[in-house]
């Protein structure tokens, strides 16, 4: 009896000691920080490929994958590097205004002015709502011990429209019908713990999801998608990571994910991503991990839901479903070989061959990216390709109801903002970038790229603007155009334009080349600038319409603490 008294005790005290130490490892990092990269590139010099695809991440996640690393086999570069992720996760556990306490509570200011200059108002911002900083952000934390963090960035920005108008010159709103209504938009709660050989992340947030490895934004799940809150649990070790993520993207719309990532080498994984997206109400049954959810047949079941003769003359509704697949391979010491698939449509190889089943387009869309990294003078001059292609109708249905998208009005210009799933680019697209940077995450980094896009007509204005006043009812799709065509030729080219995979309509081709650099003073203050040119064939689709033009951005960033 004794002994088991003594035997609690010590269980109790070993658990007392790692509930309440002082860290805060359970914080999330936002996406787009310089630590995922840093983590990419020393786990590529060591010759492995981690879980490192998915953005944000949690402090433990990102220790422990760094852990995996052998830091006396790293170049200079690799242990500068090293250490520097190191550091930054030591200086986000002393982030605590109240000392000597299991109790964490922080807030900070961060103050990002930010100035724009466009040569020509024809074309559209590089540098634009999706991709630039809020003129003031108030980051709040709430910590329990290295268990359980809470965290809201406020902030004052410019919404949507204010941001995208040609003659912006700041994000910096004046007057409230400039200011972003909709926020937080980084806000979470999250519970998470590491141990040796595996650990668990549970994140309730908002957006900023990303999952794929990418520089032109990911075709699988892309941190420019809105939605209105997001579930994420991740269980994950060296050799498998299982991830459900369910996210409400509007009012009676969910999207149900499950991932599974397996590493069979220790520089090789492959991953597998079913997901369900309802047009409904909230249903447990997509809940269940490992389940195929495809086997529901969901795309039938909700006919009887739909208002009167919308199952006939859309052939579905209220679901779409979503697959993907991505990998990563590093070859050798520094050289990186990724890629990612994306579908939502797929005509089955053995099934209908009649011409109103041939209506159904396939939609799909591939990306692969190669990145190889130099260790120059304790930095890294990184040298990278990209290239993606997106089918015509990718992420698109019969309706924006049930597509891959949110559809967000502004509460105060009014007006609809979409954004898809995946890449910002959207559907029915091909673009390539090759780029170079040379980055000093403790000073200084630099970069040049050359993009190359084509963009077809399908974009999401072009696409939901085509609802009928008199029934209301959308008429894009090729299945609709064919179930309500009047004579052979109509449904002839129904079918011709459901079995296109190249770019529709007048083919807009956009060529840009940017230069960026940014300067670090101190862990307070630094400064950035971009110099963008671009020069557009068939701007906006229209034949004939040639633009170019210069785009400047110069931005300070001031952190109080």
């Amino acid at each position: 009896m004794r002994k088991r008294f003594f035997l609690s005790i010590s269980i109790l005290f070993l658990f007392s000691y790692s509930f309440f130490s002082a860290q805060n490892n359970t914080q999330v990092i936002k996406s787009r920080h310089w630590v995922y990269d840093a983590l990419n590139t020393i786990s590529s010099e060591a010759g492995l490929t981690q879980f490192l695809d998915v953005q944000p991440m949690t402090i433990f996640e990102m220790k422990y994958y760094l852990d995996k690393i052998e830091y006396e086999n790293l170049s200079d570069s690799g242990k500068v590097l090293y250490d520097k992720c190191t550091s930054f996760f030591e200086e986000e556990n002393k982030k605590n205004f109240v000392k000597n306490s299991d109790l964490i509570f922080f807030v900070n200011a961060i103050a990002s002015p930010e100035l724009y200059f466009k040569s020509n108002p024809q074309i559209n911002w590089t540098f634009n709502y999706f991709f630039n900083d809020n003129a003031i952000t108030f980051p709040a934390i709430i910590g329990f011990s290295n268990w359980v963090t809470i965290q809201s960035d406020y902030f004052v920005g410019k919404n949507y429209y204010a941001q995208q108008e040609k003659n912006n010159l700041t994000n910096i709103p004046f007057g409230i019908s400039e200011i972003e209504f909709m926020q937080p938009r980084f806000v979470y709660s999250s519970i998470a713990h590491s141990f040796k050989n595996w650990g668990f992340n549970f994140i309730i947030g908002k957006e900023g999801l990303k999952i794929g490895k990418s520089k032109l934004g990911s075709i699988v799940y892309n941190d420019t998608f809105e939605t209105d809150v997001y579930f994420k649990l991740d269980l994950y070790s060296d050799y498998v990571k299982y991830s459900i993520d369910v996210a409400q993207v509007d009012v009676d719309k969910y999207l149900y994910l499950h991932e599974l990532r397996v590493r069979p080498f220790k520089n090789f994984y492959i991953g597998v991503i079913e997901g369900s997206l309802l047009n409904d109400s909230f249903e447990l049954r997509y809940l269940n991990p490992l389940m195929a959810m495809h086997s529901f047949g969901s795309w039938t079941q909700y006919g009887n839901k739909m208002p009167k003769g919308d199952y006939e003359h859309y052939g579905e509704g209220k679901f779409c479903a979503y697959f993907c697949m991505n990998f990563e391979y590093t070859p050798i010491s520094n050289l990186t070989i990724y890629g990612m698939y994306a579908q939502n449509e797929m005509l089955d190889p053995g099934g209908n061959r009649s011409d109103k089943a041939l209506c159904m387009p396939d939609s799909l869309g591939g990306q692969i990216g190669i990145k190889y990294n130099i260790p120059l003078f304790d930095n890294y001059l990184s040298i990278g390709f990209e290239g993606l292609y997106t089918s015509p109708y990718l992420y698109v249905k019969q309706s924006p109801d049930w597509s891959l998208l949110k559809e967000r009005y502004d509460m105060h210009r009014g007006g609809p903002i979409y954004t898809w799933i995946g890449s910002p680019l959207g559907p029915d697209t091909f673009a390539a970038q090759l780029s170079a940077e040379y980055q000093n995450h403790a000073k200084w980094e630099a970069g040049i790229s050359y993009l190359l896009a084509l963009h077809g007509r399908n974009s999401a204005q072009y696409l939901f603007s085509q609802k009928s006043k008199a029934d209301g009812r959308y008429h894009y799709y090729p299945w609709v155009k064919y179930n309500e065509a009047k004579n052979e030729e109509e449904r002839k080219n129904a079918v011709k334009e459901s079995r296109n995979m190249w770019m529709t309509g007048d083919i807009e081709y956009t060529n840009t080349i940017a230069l960026k650099g940014k300067y670090i003073f101190n862990k307070h203050i630094s400064v950035m600038a971009q110099t963008v040119y671009s020069f557009i064939f068939n701007c906006n689709n229209l034949p004939g319409n040639f633009q170019h033009g210069i785009e400047l951005s110069a931005a300070v960033e001031c952190n109080l603490f």
